[in-house]
C-alpha cells in the first residue's frame, strides 16, 4: 500500500476483526475499536453483548453517577475511567504503532480506561485502522469520529463490505418483539417523567428552557457529553432549526411517540406483503398526532436522547426498543424524497413462518 510516495510496510492479522498495519514515517498510527475489545473492567468486560457493555459502562461513568458517588461512597463507579479523568486526559503517547493489546496493557499499567484514552488519541493519530462503522454510520461517527485529524489516513478493514454498511447504517427493521417492548419502554418512560415532576421538576423545566433556545437539539445533545449517541441521519441532514412546539414538553413528545407505535402496530396486522413510501407513513402519524408539519418528526431521535439524559437514565439498554422506533420514524421523516421505501413482510422469507417485520431501507 502506498500514499503520496510514503511506503506502508507489512500487514499482519492481530485478531479476526482488527488489522495491525506496520508503518513508517508516521507519528501516531493506531488501531481502535469498541468498548467490547478495549474494556478492562472486571465485571463489564465479561458481558457478552456489545450493547450491554456500552450500557454497563455508561452506568458507571455517567456524570450524575459520578456526582452521586462523591456524596455516597456506596455508589459504584469505574476506577479506570476515574483514573483516566484524573491523570490520563492530558497524557500523550510516545510516537509509535499501537494495537488493541498495547492499549489494554497501557491502561492496566496506569489504571486508565483504554477505550477513552484511545478515543482521545484519535485526535492526534496520523494513521487509523478503523472499522468502517465508526466513520460511515452517522450514529457512531457523531460520537467517535467528529474530532479526527482532517489529514489522518483511515485504513478500513474488510473494505469490500462498505456498500452494505452504508445501506445498513440508514436501514431500520422492526418486528413484533421490538414493537411490544417499545410500548413497555414508553410506559416506563412516562412513569419516570411523572416521578421527576413530583421529585425534581426543575430538571424537566430546565430541559424545556434549553429546547426553547435557538440552539439545534442535535448540537445540545453532542455538547451534553461525549457519550450521547448521534442522530441516525447523515451529518449534512441533521436539523438546524428550533424544536417544534408539539414535542418540546416531555408529555407531548411521549404522546407523539405513542401515535408512532400505534401506526406501526397497524402495519403489523396486515396479512400480505406491502410496500409504501415514507411520505404516506409519516403523513398518517402527522394526522393522528395533530402535528403541524411532517418535518417535526425528524427530531424524534434527538428528542428521545435529550429526555433520557434529562431523566438521568444510565442503562440505555432498557430503552433500546424505543430508540429503534425513534430511529425508524426519524429516518423516514428525514428522507421522504430520497428513494427510501417501507416494506412489510408478514412471513419469514426462509421458513415461511408468520413473523411480521417492517423494513425501512
Amino acid at each position: 500500500l502506498c500514499w503520496t510516495g510514503v511506503q506502508v510496510g507489512s500487514v499482519t492479522q492481530a485478531t479476526p476483526t482488527v488489522t495491525t498495519v506496520t508503518l513508517s514515517c508516521f507519528r501516531y498510527p493506531l488501531g481502535t475499536v469498541s468498548r467490547r475489545h478495549l474494556c478492562i473492567h472486571e465485571t463489564v468486560s465479561n458481558l457478552s453483548e456489545g450493547y450491554d457493555i456500552d450500557s454497563a459502562c455508561r452506568a458507571l461513568t455517567a456524570p450524575w453517577i459520578r456526582d452521586s458517588a462523591i456524596q455516597n461512597t456506596d455508589v459504584e463507579v469505574c476506577s479506570f475511567f476515574e483514573g483516566y479523568e484524573n491523570e490520563g486526559k492530558e497524557a500523550i503517547l510516545k510516537a509509535g504503532v499501537y494495537d488493541l493489546a498495547e492499549f489494554r496493557q497501557h491502561g492496566t499499567d496506569r489504571g486508565w480506561c483504554p477505550y477513552f484514552f484511545a478515543r482521545r488519541m484519535l485526535t492526534f493519530a496520523n494513521v487509523i485502522v478503523y472499522s468502517y462503522h465508526y466513520l460511515l454510520d452517522p450514529k457512531v461517527a457523531a460520537l467517535v469520529s467528529r474530532d479526527l485529524n482532517r489529514d489522518a489516513i483511515v485504513v478500513f478493514d474488510e473494505a469490500h463490505n462498505i456498500d452494505n454498511v452504508c445501506i445498513e447504517s440508514l436501514s431500520v427493521n422492526i418486528d413484533e418483539s421490538i414493537l411490544g417492548r417499545s410500548r413497555a419502554c414508553l410506559g416506563r418512560l412516562a412513569r419516570a417523567v411523572e416521578r421527576s415532576k413530583a421529585e425534581d421538576a426543575s430538571r424537566l423545566r430546565e430541559e424545556y428552557e434549553r429546547i426553547m433556545t435557538s440552539v439545534p437539539l442535535a448540537t445540545m445533545n453532542a455538547a451534553a457529553g461525549s457519550e450521547m449517541r448521534g442522530p441516525p441521519v447523515l451529518p449534512e441532514d441533521v436539523l438546524h432549526e428550533a424544536v417544534p412546539t408539539e414535542i418540546r414538553r416531555a408529555e407531548n413528545f411521549l404522546a407523539v411517540v405513542q401515535v408512532v407505535i400505534n401506526v406501526l402496530k397497524s402495519r403489523m396486522q396486515l396479512n400480505s406483503s406491502v410496500e409504501e413510501s415514507p411520505t404516506r407513513f409519516v403523513e398518517e402519524i402527522v394526522r393522528d398526532g395533530n402535528l403541524e408539519d411532517k418535518k417535526d418528526l425528524r427530531f424524534t431521535s434527538d428528542r428521545l436522547t435529550s429526555l433520557l439524559k434529562t431523566l438521568e437514565v444510565s442503562d440505555w439498554s432498557e430503552y433500546r426498543p424505543l430508540q429503534i422506533v425513534s430511529d425508524f420514524v426519524t429516518v423516514a421523516a428525514t428522507y421522504l424524497q430520497n428513494g427510501f421505501t417501507i416494506i412489510f413482510e408478514p412471513f419469514d422469507s426462509y421458513t415461511g413462518d408468520c413473523k411480521p417485520i417492517l423494513q425501512l431501507a
